[in-house]
């Protein structure tokens, strides 16, 4: 009696993963994925940060702050041409451009790209 209830909890714990692999190569799971929206950072989250890398900071789509060490930070806009290239924008240097103006930069570039202009 044991052997017989041993199988069967076993067997309905691997049914929710044969349902998800199932889903994941019928490709069900690709078609209700939901694309990244950056959380909006602010002026203070902009100072704390000290890891190099690249984080979005929200408002405008693609703008970026890349931290290169403890104290250089930069303003960079990511964004597709309309040519189809993929291209990254410097907006200037942080604290000297403040999060506002690199929003407001990255704003009136992103119309350009719109209109069909290279903002660079």
């Amino acid at each position: 009696m044991e052997a017989a209830s041993t199988i069967s909890s076993n067997t309905l714990s691997f049914q929710p993963m044969a349902r998800f692999l199932l889903g994941f190569v019928l490709g069900r799971r690709s078609s209700i994925e939901m694309p990244k929206i950056a959380l909006v950072r602010s002026a203070k989250w902009v100072e704390t940060q000290t890891k190099p890398g690249l984080y979005p900071v929200g408002g405008v789509n693609g703008l970026c702050l890349q931290v290169a060490n403890r104290i250089s930070r930069s303003w960079v806009l990511r964004a597709t041409m309309p040519d189809g290239r993929r291209r990254d924008m410097g907006l200037g240097p942080y604290p000297l451009v403040s999060l506002l103006q690199a929003r407001e930069a990255a704003r009136l570039a992103r119309l350009a790209i719109r209109d069909g202009v290279d903002p660079i």
